[in-house]
């Protein structure tokens, strides 16, 4: 509503964006082990783009 201003495809992009970062971090813990997941490793298995971790929190903090 007031953050909005209108612009339903961003959303939709950040929602589908937010949905494969969390699906890439859970495979990857799967597959890992928490310890060894890195913010690279998963924005690189769904092919999210980089500039959205700059400044972003590490992944515990994350909210899914």
């Amino acid at each position: 509503m007031f953050g909005n201003h209108g612009n339903d495809r961003v959303d939709r992009r950040g929602r589908r964006s937010r949905r494969a970062i969390g699906e890439a971090l859970i495979e990857l813990i799967l597959e890992r082990g928490y310890e060894a997941v890195t913010v690279t490793a998963i924005i690189s298995a769904h092919g999210v783009s980089a500039a959205l971790t700059t400044g972003s929190p590490s992944p515990p903090a994350w909210s899914f």
